[in-house]
């Protein structure tokens, strides 16, 4: 059976379709998430029932499931082409070969940075879009007074959706007439994608006038 840590395996996450022959034949199908969980069924051409079937990938590719029908498939999946070579077998030692290939990757989150508004002379509120993908995605902004950044807001949620959807988060404590850059990032489980630098001025405090 397969060997090694089970781990995140993100390289592995995706769909995945494929079939499977020897005394039993039928068609098998799922889904690895980033952290290499395995879901999906097994369609038996000669029961004619499908069985859900779970299991895990390893960072090297290696997996191991168990289906509803008894049998448990072993096998690899290629880190590049997503090819799936592997065998199944029943508790009365019946086996067979299994194949498939990854059908869709994962994609990293879509990222748009969007102007600041209220701006005021200590904060402003910074916004952008996020598209998920499909993926659980998380953002932040990063700001400061150069494209370097320097600080950073919670990290916060953006959903599994597939359309953009707004997201912002309020700033404070800044320096009165200064220029700050920020930008949005997200990232999702197939990876970090980061919006557009964009720059914002607060306001000048007014001057003080001393009467005497």
């Amino acid at each position: 059976g397969p060997d090694g840590s089970f781990a995140v395996s993100g390289i592995f996450a995706g769909t995945y379709a494929g079939t499977y022959s020897g005394p039993d034949s039928g068609t098998w199908g799922g889904s690895a998430d980033a952290e290499g969980n395995l879901q999906g069924s097994v369609t038996s051409a000669l029961t004619h029932q499908t069985y859900p079937m779970e299991g895990i990938i390893n960072r090297s590719g290696e997996f191991v499931a168990a289906s509803t029908s008894g049998a448990v498939q072993h096998g690899t999946i290629h880190k590049t082409t997503g090819a799936v070579q592997g065998t199944w077998v029943l508790p009365d030692d019946t086996r067979g070969t299994l194949t498939g290939v990854r059908t869709a990757q994962p994609q990293k989150p879509a990222v748009v940075t969007l102007a600041a508004a209220g701006v005021t002379a200590g904060g402003a509120t910074l916004n952008g879009t996020v598209n998920p993908n499909g993926s659980a995605a998380t953002y932040f902004f990063q700001y400061g007074p150069t494209a370097a950044y320097g600080w950073q807001t919670e990290a916060l949620p953006a959903g599994a959706g597939t359309a953009a959807v707004p997201v912002s988060a309020a700033v404070a404590g800044l320096a009165p007439g200064t220029a700050y850059h920020f930008r949005l990032e997200a990232t999702n489980g197939a990876g970090t994608t980061y919006g557009g630098d964009l720059v914002f001025a607060t306001a000048a405090l007014p001057p003080t006038v001393v009467t005497q």
